[in-house]
């Protein structure tokens, strides 16, 4: 229920702007935004448990909206509910890496995961990343859309070496490329969660009609600023 609360006191500039317009002195305290994302994650989780398949797979969700609709909202919401201990961290790939490594990409990758060259090989390509010069190169020196697509391989490789169930949210998730590269990177990242049951990948992106090339599983709209959230579970059969 809202609450009504005393205004701090103003200043003579925002006296006469209220005096002006009409507004009141006293404002009703609006329910807390974190508070309806938690509420709404938490349903979301659980409409998601109903519809998973019986048999253990991966489970792909999409946070899709308008700018302003709650999508980050709502992926912050659902990284305090699916926390077990620690939060997992939020991959947000329109900003560049805190840290710059020194290594090539696919030498940055190795060491990450311990993985052989063919499987990152693939992995790239799969995102859309084919060309080995860009293999060659630092992250730094990649384009904003070839980081993007570097950092999300390579987040998904660490976590499918180090975890049997991993969990990775993405902010920004394919905002930074046009649709045609969105919607192929789309298929390898579906590709590459087909191959590693257990995963769950909860993205969040600008590109709010991406939703309608999944063919999925569910599609929930929450509510939360007219965000929509579309559920997949990748089958053996899209590898």
């Amino acid at each position: 229920m809202s609450t009504l609360s005393p205004l701090s006191p103003l200043s003579p500039h925002a006296l006469l702007t209220r005096a002006v317009f009409g507004i009141s002195h006293t404002l009703a305290r609006p329910l807390s935004r974190h508070a309806t994302a938690l509420a709404h994650a938490k349903s979301l989780v659980v409409r998601v448990d109903a519809a998973r398949p019986h048999q253990p797979h991966s489970t792909f969700i999409l946070l899709s909206g308008p700018s302003g609709s709650g999508k980050s909202t709502l992926l912050r919401a659902l990284r305090t509910h699916l926390a077990d201990h620690a939060p997992p961290p939020i991959l947000n790939l329109a900003q560049p890496p805190l840290v710059e490594s020194t290594h090539i990409l696919i030498d940055d990758i190795a060491q990450h995961t311990h993985f052989a060259w063919h499987r990152i090989a693939l992995a790239l390509t799969r995102i859309g990343l084919a060309q080995p010069d860009l293999w060659l190169s630092r992250i730094s020196r990649l384009s904003d859309g070839e980081r993007s697509r570097a950092l999300l391989a390579q987040a998904l490789l660490t976590l499918q070496a180090t975890s049997p169930r991993p969990t990775l949210l993405v902010d920004e998730f394919l905002s930074l490329l046009d649709r045609p590269c969105a919607l192929a990177a789309l298929s390898g990242i579906r590709r590459l969660l087909s191959d590693h049951p257990g995963a769950l990948l909860i993205g969040a992106t600008a590109h709010h009609d991406l939703a309608a090339t999944l063919d999925p599983s569910a599609s929930f709209v929450t509510h939360l600023d007219h965000c929509r959230a579309t559920v997949l579970f990748p089958s053996p059969s899209s590898r």
